[in-house]
């Protein structure tokens, strides 16, 4: 009898294990991830990082309410591998801060003077820097305080230097960049720092062409799973809508040849 129970009991558990992992339809977080990138996030997530630089293991942030508490559970359901993710909580949605940077074009075509910026998932804040030149402008002013009004401590603004200059060409959607009236003298970090800006403006759409496996880390830098090589590079700046000037396109495709 004692044997009949213990079989009984050995049964009972395996079919406990067997449904537990029937449930999970990813083998880790960055498997869940990239399934979001593809469709789209869900309501109760605020950002997603590496955790530690790798991807080993992302830090997802969700609301800190009944929502993000319900998310964290379905997450959890969803994964195989539970050591694979680090919740934090955070304010606000990850799907309106994408709102934000959506929209951020239709801002800077009204006359926002935008210098540089993007959506920091670490932080949970789309930041933006405007033309400290142009820090009286009142179209400007006008239409920062719209979108404060309009999202409030989502965006954070700051005032610097103009990077560059960005100019519409009188077809929707494309951008000139322009040298400063001072002439251009930018050193490679400066450069890099303008590119790194411009794509992160269309960050969500460069992954969804490119599927290349590229996340943020709570430092600010990039980790990816697979590598980018220097043709990659060229073919992203190449095929851009931007329209660089000649001298710059021309010095940063020394610098990564």
């Amino acid at each position: 009898m004692k044997k009949i129970f213990t079989l009984m009991l050995t049964a009972i558990f395996a079919l406990v294990l067997v449904t537990t992992a029937s449930a999970a339809q990813f083998k880790d977080a960055v498997e869940l991830y990239w399934s979001w990138v593809d469709e789209n996030y869900p309501e109760y997530v605020t950002g997603v990082w590496s955790t530690y630089g790798d991807m080993n293991n992302l830090t997802i942030g969700v609301l800190n309410n009944e929502v993000g508490e319900a998310g964290k559970a379905e997450m959890l359901e969803l994964i195989e591998r539970d050591s694979s993710i680090t919740f934090v909580y955070q304010d606000f949605p990850r799907l309106l801060l994408m709102e934000i940077m959506d929209e951020l074009n239709s801002y800077i075509e009204r006359g926002l003077a935008f210098s540089h910026g993007g959506l920091y998932d670490p932080e949970n804040r789309v930041k933006i820097t405007l033309d400290i030149n142009k820090k009286n402008d009142p179209t400007s002013e006008a239409i920062k305080a719209e979108m404060i009004e309009k999202y409030g401590d989502a965006i954070i603004f700051d005032y610097g230097e103009l990077l560059y200059s960005l100019e519409y060409t009188g077809e929707i959607g494309a951008l000139a960049l322009t040298e400063p009236e001072n002439g251009f003298d930018m050193t490679m970090l400066f450069i890099l720092v303008a590119i790194a800006s411009l794509f992160t403006l269309t960050m969500v759409l460069v992954l969804k062409r490119q599927k290349t496996h590229t996340l943020q880390t709570a430092e600010g830098s990039n980790v990816t799973t697979q590598p980018i090589t220097n043709k990659d590079i060229e073919a992203l700046i190449r095929s851009s809508d931007i329209d660089f000037p000649k001298k710059l396109d021309e010095k940063i495709m020394n610098e990564i040849k």
